[in-house]
């Protein structure tokens, strides 16, 4: 099974036995989500050992054919036909093991590459879950303001949109009652009188003047 399908299986599991004991949904995706971090921390951690380990394995495999080309160079070069022999048989000894390990490695590369698909596959998972939970969280928000308002209004056995009018309708009414009574100021009625006076006493004298005026003519 791949790791990919084990995690899946195990936070399943562990998602569903949640379910059945919580009502609150977001933290059982939240421990889901917890548990899968974890598992891409641990395999990302696993692929970096695997990759090197691959290096290793290259390197070796390097190590291997230059020995295996020197050996040979080392058997045509030599004088000594017996001394030429076992660079020969040393030459394929480390042909067969480069052969061997290529195979290895070729199989190493394989699971790195599964690893690395699987790895890829539980990050765009985690993702999907975090987009998910931050849509629901919002939707679920939404409709608790919702169903909030809906109990008060019910519950109240009152309309919203009424009382307002209601209200509206009674501040409206004070205020006009407000600005309908007089503002009385003793200090403010002083001065407009003497002011009015000054302006009647100042409109006879301009009439006495020309009464006067007129009489002497």
């Amino acid at each position: 099974m791949s790791l990919f399908k084990r995690i899946i299986a195990t936070l399943s599991t562990r998602v569903d036995h949640l379910v059945s004991e919580l009502e609150n949904h977001d933290a059982v995706i939240e421990s889901a989500i917890g548990e899968m971090r974890r598992a891409y921390a641990k395999a990302k951690v696993r692929h970096t050992r695997m990759s090197a380990e691959g290096e290793r394995l290259c390197r070796k495999l390097e190590s291997l054919r230059r020995d295996e080309a020197a050996w040979r160079e080392r058997a045509v070069s030599c004088a000594d036909e017996d001394r030429a022999l076992e660079c020969l048989r040393r030459s394929r000894s480390a042909a067969a093991q480069a052969t061997s390990l290529e195979q290895t490695l070729e199989r190493h590369r394989e699971l790195e590459n599964r690893l690395l698909r699987e790895i890829e596959a539980v990050r765009t998972r985690i993702q999907d879950l975090e987009h998910k939970r931050h849509l629901m969280r919002s939707r679920e928000a939404t409709a608790d303001a919702a169903s909030c308002i809906q109990r008060m209004e019910e519950g109240s056995g009152l309309d919203m949109d009424q009382t307002f009018e209601r209200w509206e309708m009674r501040v409206t009414e004070t205020e006009l009652a407000t600005d309908a009574l007089p503002v009385c100021d003793p200090m403010e009625a002083d001065f407009l009188a003497e002011e009015e006076r000054a302006t009647l006493a100042a409109e006879l004298a301009e009439l006495k003047r020309n009464r006067e005026s007129h009489n002497e003519n």
